[in-house]
């Protein structure tokens, strides 16, 4: 198996689920599955989520916070916005890396999860395509079911092939983007993107059941999400699993 890192056309395109699925899916085959999110930004509460439904999905709960998310930003903005504008510490690439060989080898796979998408900028001339690469892994792409999703997707894949990331192919979110967004048809998007960028279509993810209230419920609502992801991807051609 191989680790793998779960990035976007932008931000609130659904990688988390999608990162969640994976685990969950490798978890499914037997897999210790370690799961990562580098760079976090927001409010506790979300930035904390994220991390929580990637441990629920993986099993990996109990792995050091520090480990999974070493750096956590309270300015909703890029880890180079949030420290340049915002005050908050500088990314330290370094630690990023020896916490993801830490994660490594303690799992058999990484999942790991972006934040926005690979050109969001860590520092002045480094950003997330750069960090995928310095990983060392290859990246699955998710893009939502709505109109521009062809322009970002194609201008993603671009970004990763001159960044030297390999990429594993394309995972579409059909529940992604405002409720009155205008959508294709499935199967042309597909179609259109397998074409375009060169990659296959690694999955389909129509939209989900809202997660339940409260924090007992809400956590077997993420769980159920996940797996239920995790069924409808390919993940042979994701992990090699």
């Amino acid at each position: 198996m191989e680790s793998v890192f779960v990035t976007g056309t932008d931000t609130g395109v659904g990688k988390t689920y999608v990162a969640a699925g994976i685990a969950a899916a490798l978890r499914r085959r037997g897999a210790s599955v370690g799961v990562m999110k580098p760079f976090a930004a927001g409010a506790p509460g979300d930035v904390d989520g994220d991390a929580a439904v990637l441990g629920d999905a993986a099993g990996s709960g109990d792995d050091p916070p520090h480990l999974v998310c070493p750096h956590r930003y309270t300015m909703a903005a890029s880890p180079y916005t949030a420290w340049m504008r915002g005050g908050e510490p500088k990314p330290d690439i370094n630690r990023v890396l020896e916490c993801y060989e830490e994660i490594e080898g303690m799992h058999d796979v990484v999942v790991v999860e972006g934040i926005g998408g690979v050109m969001t900028p860590i520092l002045r001339s480094y950003s997330v395509a750069d960090l995928i690469a310095d990983m060392g892994i290859p990246a699955v792409v998710v893009c939502p079911n709505v109109l521009g999703a062809v322009n970002h997707t194609i201008m993603t894949v671009d970004a990763c092939r001159r960044s030297n990331v390999t990429v594993r192919g394309i995972v579409i979110n059909g529940g992604a983007g405002r409720p009155d967004s205008d959508r294709y048809d499935r199967h042309v998007l597909e179609q259109d993107l397998e074409e375009l960028c060169g990659f296959n279509i690694l999955g389909f993810v129509p939209p989900m059941p809202k997660a339940a209230a409260g924090e007992e419920a809400a956590a077997g609502a993420r769980q159920t999400t996940s797996q239920a992801v995790g069924r409808l991807l390919d993940v042979s051609q994701i992990a090699g699993a």
